[in-house]
């Protein structure tokens, strides 16, 4: 991965963990709390989710650059549940793994940089780089209204138009 959209990744593992019960999770030393009951999150799961079979489509074939493919994955240890970004994604006889790309803040069964099995039913986003924009990341379109000038010129930057298709 280059080291510029690691940076991203990491950052985004920052600001984009939630789980589906009171969270908080850091960016630059303040918390940002996502409730159970975020209509605007729910519905940019339920979006990115609408719009996987253009991920997998796109990622089988990329056709204009496209790299860095990222899927957020649910991680549930017994109630817990806490939402990362997995890299390195990988198809092996209709099993998908990633590694996970953060540290773990609520859960205590996956850790930095362990590759798990990924089920399509717990993937929450998904994301992709086409002109050094990402492609997808439903869930940080909520969290922007949380988010400090420096966050969201770095957004602003680095966040691309979502699929049409």
């Amino acid at each position: 991965m280059k080291p510029r959209f690691l940076r991203l990744v990491s950052w985004l593992a920052f600001i984009a963990t939630l789980g589906f019960a009171p969270a908080a999770f850091a960016v630059e030393d303040r918390a940002i709390g996502i409730s159970s009951e975020d209509q605007a999150m729910k519905k940019a799961i339920i979006d990115a989710r609408a719009k996987l079979p253009h991920f997998w489509q796109i990622m089988a074939s990329p056709k204009h650059g496209e790299t860095e493919f990222a899927l957020k994955v649910r991680v549930a240890d017994g109630d817990a549940i806490e939402h990362f970004w997995c890299t390195d994604i990988k198809i092996e006889k209709e099993i998908v793994s990633g590694v996970i790309g953060n540290d773990a803040e609520i859960v205590t069964s996956v850790r930095l940089g362990q590759r798990i099995t990924i089920k399509e039913a717990d993937i929450s986003d998904w994301l992709y780089i086409r002109d050094e924009k990402m492609i997808g990341n439903y869930t940080v379109r909520p969290l922007m209204k949380s988010m400090n000038q420096e966050e969201l010129a770095f957004l602003k930057d680095h966040l691309g138009e979502l699929p049409k298709d």
